[in-house]
């Protein structure tokens, strides 16, 4: 059914066999009438605009025009997906099944694209309040008010999180002109998509707004899936050290072990992920080195805490077997 993968592109390129998330999101292209589009998030790509350049697939970018090209490298693209051989070449770059979006909309290309572009950004309340301007005084009511933040719509994993908790008003607000939007579930491991809803929903004016009770859903969410990859990661790279705890044993060592990292400053899901990893393998030697803690809170020259733990993972696997922890 794949053969396809087999052949080369114009340039003589071989491209690279399915995975099971490409093969999903090929079959959930061939029931889909409607136009549909690609966005992906360039920086998660060395170079993302030069892979898709490479094979002759175009594309635009969702955010501003920026005058540095390492900026501009990192940006959203929108990528409309005109048959299944654009697709095919799409999906034959490294992981682009795990980090692409579909949106399918019958209003055509560049309505969908200004929505899109629209929804970069939304709406979430701020930490802080702000004194009634009419009444400026230290018994005025405090009114709430909001922060605008980057909405990564782009992310597979944020539309998977952000999806259920949105209400009807909400979710047609996100949808906009889009009939479908289509991913493919890491967590699940498999292809998933939402509709529009059929009956008629009054569209809320303005940029769409989270309340807070989603926000603190969304990060509890969160937290939990990366706790649950970053154990699944764990038994999968030590099954020795891992094959006797429980997964309750496990859960409970990784979650004080991402507390004790973020306390040295780090902060990534990565770092956390290889912080976690350095204590399981070393039985906590790492932890327990004064100099290496120090390291970590100082030498700003060396990056952040996060780049220092990616430095250290570099120079543990380059020393002599008989040298390592």
């Amino acid at each position: 059914m794949f053969d396809h993968f087999d052949l080369v592109d114009e340039e003589g390129r071989p491209l690279r066999q399915p995975s099971e998330a490409s093969i999903a999101l090929i079959e959930g292209f061939r029931k889909t009438a409607l136009p549909t589009f690609a966005v992906m998030d360039g920086a998660l790509f060395s170079d993302l605009p030069k892979s898709l350049e490479e094979r002759k697939i175009s594309s635009r970018s969702l955010f501003l025009d920026h005058p540095d090209a390492e900026i501009a490298r990192a940006a959203a693209l929108f990528i409309p997906i005109e048959n299944e051989t654009t697709l095919t070449k799409l999906l034959s770059v490294p992981k682009a099944e795990n980090a692409v979006v579909f949106w399918s909309s019958s209003a055509g290309e560049d309505k969908l694209f200004r929505h899109l572009r629209g929804i970069n950004v939304i709406l979430i309340p701020d930490d802080e309040s702000i004194l009634n301007e009419e009444n400026d005084t230290e018994l005025s009511p405090l009114v709430p008010r909001d922060q605008s933040v980057l909405f990564r719509h782009y992310d597979p994993n944020v539309i998977e999180a952000t999806l259920p908790l949105l209400t009807t008003e909400q979710f047609v607000r996100l949808m906009g002109p889009c009939d479908q939007i289509m991913w493919f579930s890491l967590e699940k491991g498999a292809r998933r998509r939402a509709l529009r809803p059929e009956n008629d929903v009054v569209v809320p004016r303005g940029p769409l707004r989270l309340t807070d009770e989603q926000i603190e859903e969304l990060e509890f969410n969160r937290k939990a899936s990366a706790q649950s990859r970053r154990v699944n990661y764990l038994r999968v790279v030590e099954p020795d050290r891992t094959r006797l705890m429980s997964d309750t044993e496990l859960y409970r060592f990784s979650a004080t072990e991402v507390s004790n990292g973020e306390s040295l400053g780090l902060r990534s899901e990565r770092s956390l992920t290889l912080w976690v990893y350095l204590q399981l393998h070393s039985d906590g030697k790492i932890g327990r080195d004064p100099g290496l803690r120090g390291y970590l809170q100082s030498f700003p020259e060396d990056g952040t805490p996060d780049d220092k733990i990616y430095l250290l993972m570099t120079r543990l696997s380059a020393l002599p077997a008989s040298t390592k922890l």
